[in-house]
């Protein structure tokens, strides 16, 4: 087992040691905000509160394991930043068929997804035989599903834009 600490910025990228998506390891990641942006509980300049976040948090990443190959071993959120530490699987991945790796992609990437033709993260029979037969890109989908950054930048983003819809300041410039 491999153990690292990872950062990633509110874009997902990776900010310090990379992990190896096709080794098994456990590491302890998390994400913080910048430019004073105040994700979770009061912001003691506004007096606004963001506790409601946390839980967006919470439900996300039970979304997200359920489609990646990583286990959620823990979670803390705490005022400014959140901790995971997490387990890649990528033995269970190479385990999965083709067509499963492409449903669980669209689950996890349907903006991609849906640029390819694929409605509601839901991919019809004759879609997924269409991406089977790309080889490459089945190859890369299967790669994403047990690599920890994809995980990260999927959360960051997805918690990013919800919290730019809020109208409090970005956290994602230019969304």
């Amino acid at each position: 087992t491999i153990n690292a600490t990872v950062t990633h910025n509110a874009f997902g990228q990776i900010s310090a040691n990379a992990i190896d998506p096709n080794e098994v390891a456990i590491a302890h990641v998390f994400s913080r905000t910048v430019r004073r942006c105040f994700l979770f509980g009061e912001d003691p300049l506004t007096g606004k509160n963001f506790d409601h976040r946390k839980l967006w948090v919470e439900e996300r990443v039970a979304y997200l394991a359920q489609w990646f190959a990583i286990d959620v071993i823990a979670i803390a959120v705490v005022a400014t930043h959140y901790h995971l530490i997490l387990g890649n699987l990528p033995q269970l991945v190479a385990t999965w068929s083709e067509a499963e790796v492409i449903r669980r992609a669209c689950k996890i990437f349907p903006f991609q997804f849906k640029k390819l033709g694929v409605v509601d993260a839901e991919p019809t029979e004759d879609q997924v035989k269409q991406f089977v037969r790309r080889k490459a890109f089945v190859k890369k989908m299967r790669i994403r599903l047990s690599d920890t950054s994809w995980f990260m930048r999927q959360l960051n983003q997805y918690i990013a834009r919800r919290a730019n819809r809020e109208g409090f300041g970005a956290i994602i410039e230019n969304e």
